[in-house]
């Protein structure tokens, strides 16, 4: 009996995760949805690094079902990216930016690290693809 009320426990325990998760990532989709431009690119992860949100498509792995880390988005020639996020990391509620090539456009990259006294710290990275001047390629 009292196994049974365990492994009920904790059945319900990781549906409310699960049930949480999904809320936050409907709710980061709406925030960014409001506020970044739709030629802009904007991921959020959590502490582990973990992507909870991105608004543009990813490329997943096979195992689809396991978590997507930063590293499975950003590339190995996005070492400035990660050097940004770890900054941002080192000062919370801070931005931090720096320029970056990102999906072989040239960006200006903004990282901010949202940590309060709680748990609950999440980090948003956000590209903003530079335009041409004037006669001249991106």
């Amino acid at each position: 009996v009292f196994l049974q009320k365990v492994k009920a426990e904790m059945a319900n325990t990781m549906l409310r995760e699960r049930q949480r998760g999904a809320a936050e990532q409907r709710w980061w989709e709406s925030i960014l949805r409001a506020l970044v431009s739709k030629n802009h690119f904007a991921i959020v992860v959590d502490e582990d690094n973990t992507v909870l949100y991105t608004n543009f498509p990813v490329a997943t792995k096979p195992e689809a079902a396991a978590k997507l880390h930063l590293l499975d988005v950003l590339d190995s020639q996005q070492q400035d990216v990660l050097r940004l996020v770890g900054t941002a990391l080192d000062r919370p509620n801070q931005v931090v930016e720096a320029d970056t090539v990102f999906r072989q456009q040239p960006c200006h990259v903004r990282a901010v690290h949202l940590e309060e006294e709680g748990e609950l710290r999440r980090t948003m990275i956000l590209f903003e693809p530079k335009k041409a001047a004037a006669g001249f390629p991106v």
